[in-house]
């Protein structure tokens, strides 16, 4: 459970450093209204600081030592520490595997965004009012 909070405290800080509840609601989030944004910075900042930084990148960088420390308990002899280290590894890999559809979702999703974004540039790039302004 450590491991977990750890991981989360670390990864999750982020985000909630730069979110604010909605000024008309308290049910949305929004970033933080001190901050001015362009589209870019924010689609950056969604794709970063949501997806990334708290799911993927602790995946990634914690992959590799998860599964030789679960290979290191498989071998240990039984004991409490070995069901403590196997209950910790749970939790581990269960965060992961939980976490990581709703990761690959939101850099969908994101990607989505973008997608859509260049597509009205390009829209707007090839509309008559552009054209007449040049």
């Amino acid at each position: 459970m450590t491991i977990e909070l750890i991981s989360s405290g670390i990864f999750g800080m982020v985000p909630a450093i730069y979110v604010d509840v909605g000024p008309k609601s308290l049910q949305s989030c929004v970033w933080t209204s001190t901050m001015t944004l362009s589209m870019a910075q924010i689609v950056s900042m969604e794709i970063i600081l949501r997806p990334i930084t708290p799911y993927l990148l602790p995946m990634l960088a914690l992959s590799y030592p998860l599964v030789r420390i679960t290979l290191i308990v498989r071998a240990m002899d039984g004991g409490k520490a070995r069901q403590t280290l196997k209950s910790i590894l749970m939790m581990v890999w269960s965060y992961f595997a939980l976490n990581l559809p709703y990761a690959i979702l939101l850099v969908a999703e994101s990607v989505g965004h973008v997608t859509k974004v260049c597509e009205l540039i390009g829209q707007f790039l090839a509309s008559k009012h552009y054209l007449k302004a040049l």
